[in-house]
């Protein structure tokens, strides 16, 4: 019985032992440089020995006007490209689309005219013009302008 009694606090002692070993260590406070060199990256650097880093990129702008599809592009090589629905620009310089006018002459002598950024044409109708989708007229049909 005696052995079995050892046995038991030799058993209890090593399970004590294990449990003791197994405690967490509460963690030890880092400073930034610490902490950095733990990870294994990069060392902290002067900010006198930093070499500026520039980047450069280039873009290129296509545009195809809606006029007859007349096309416009542009590249820079600073990446300074832009665009709108009627012009490109590359560092500071602008392509427009081909500026366009049309008029018409009505039968009582009135004047129809619109300028356009992308389209001018006659109609819809013989008697009206259209320029960039906005329609002018119409004129009067011809019977309201014969004088008896």
């Amino acid at each position: 019985m005696r052995r079995v009694a050892l046995f038991a606090v030799l058993m209890l002692s090593v399970c004590a032992m294990a449990a003791w070993a197994q405690t967490p260590v509460p963690p030890v406070a880092m400073d930034k440089a610490q902490f950095l060199a733990s990870l294994g990256g990069p060392q902290p650097v002067e900010a006198a020995s930093r070499r500026a880093i520039q980047t450069k990129s280039s873009c290129t702008v296509t545009l195809t006007c809606d006029a007859g599809g007349y096309p416009l592009q542009c590249t820079s090589g600073s990446g300074n490209c832009s665009s709108t629905t009627t012009s490109v620009t590359c560092d500071g310089v602008t392509q427009n689309c081909p500026v366009c006018y049309k008029t018409r002459i009505c039968c009582d002598n009135t004047v129809l005219e619109c300028w356009g950024w992308s389209s001018c044409q006659n109609g819809p109708g013989a008697r009206s013009i259209t320029c960039d989708g906005n329609v002018e007229g119409p004129c009067p049909p011809i019977h309201d302008c014969i004088q008896p």
